[in-house]
C-alpha cells in the first residue's frame, strides 16, 4: 500500500483502523512522534472522515480550521474529497463514452 510505504519511507508509522474499497486505509499516522493527522486538520489541509472517525478530538481541531479559515477553509465553498472523486469519476465515465 502506498500510504504504508510512504509513511515509513519518512520513519512514520500507520496505525491502520479499517481498510475502504479502492485500497484506501483509514488510519492515523504518525512521523517523528507527531499526529500528522491532527497536523494536516491544524492547518486546514484536511476533513475529518467522519463516517469512521472516533476521536472526537479531530472534529474539535478541524472546527478550529474552519473558524480561523485556514487552508481549504479559505475557501468560500470548499469542495469535500468524496464529492471532488465522484465529479471527476463521472467526467472519466463521460469521457470514455464519447
Amino acid at each position: 500500500m502506498r500510504l504504508y510505504g510512504r509513511a515509513s519511507a519518512y520513519g512514520g508509522l500507520v496505525k491502520q483502523r479499517s481498510m475502504l474499497s479502492a485500497g484506501r486505509v483509514v488510519g492515523r499516522v504518525y512521523a517523528e512522534g507527531l499526529d500528522v493527522n491532527a497536523e494536516q486538520l491544524r492547518r486546514g489541509m484536511a476533513w475529518v472522515y467522519r463516517q469512521y472517525n472516533k476521536d472526537k478530538s479531530l472534529l474539535a481541531i478541524e472546527g478550529d480550521a474552519r473558524r480561523d479559515r485556514r487552508g481549504l477553509w479559505a475557501d468560500v465553498r470548499p469542495v469535500p474529497p468524496w464529492k471532488f472523486r465522484a465529479v471527476r469519476r463521472s467526467a472519466s465515465a463521460g469521457a470514455d463514452a464519447r
